[in-house]
């Protein structure tokens, strides 16, 4: 049983420093910030939108553009 708690504290040891390793790499800057792009894509502001007027019934048209807008 002794053994298995000095295994297990040896292999958590290994993974936290290999962690650590991989978080100041560039492979693993790399991969952290194609992890935050995929979390929070940025966006070019080529797409073009549209709305719907009648899927917005229960608004008015000036309160339909304030709602587009934002």
């Amino acid at each position: 049983m002794l053994n298995k708690k000095n295994n297990r504290r040896v292999a958590i040891k290994q993974l936290m420093t290999i962690g650590a390793a991989m978080a100041v790499s560039p492979a693993g800057m790399a991969a952290e910030k194609e992890v935050e792009e995929s979390v929070n894509p940025v966006m070019k502001g080529n797409i073009n939108h549209s709305v719907c007027r009648w899927t917005f019934g229960h608004l008015s048209l000036e309160e339909l553009c304030k709602a587009a807008k934002e």
